[in-house]
């Protein structure tokens, strides 16, 4: 009767307990996998971006290297006539 219906409720719970608790622990893990994928992506940022800093400061260079040779050469230009 009454108590069959009550342990069968109460079995009920502890089963649908159980599987919140097992769905939150997969869910934590999801969590803790997609926290660690965004570090990852952060350090990847943060490379990319001084890499990024390097490669403006070698073009830089390059530019200048590439006026001082245009200046030489229109000296040594100048020098021939």
């Amino acid at each position: 009767g009454q108590s069959d219906a009550a342990v069968k409720a109460i079995d009920t719970s502890s089963e649908a307990s159980r599987q919140t608790v097992q769905q939150a622990r997969e869910a934590g893990s999801s969590l803790d996998a997609i926290s660690q994928a965004l570090h990852n992506l952060t350090a990847l940022n943060a490379s990319i971006a001084s890499a990024t800093l390097q490669q403006s400061h070698v073009v830089e260079e390059i530019n200048r290297n590439v006026l001082d040779t245009a200046g030489l050469s229109q000296q040594t230009a100048d020098a021939a006539r």
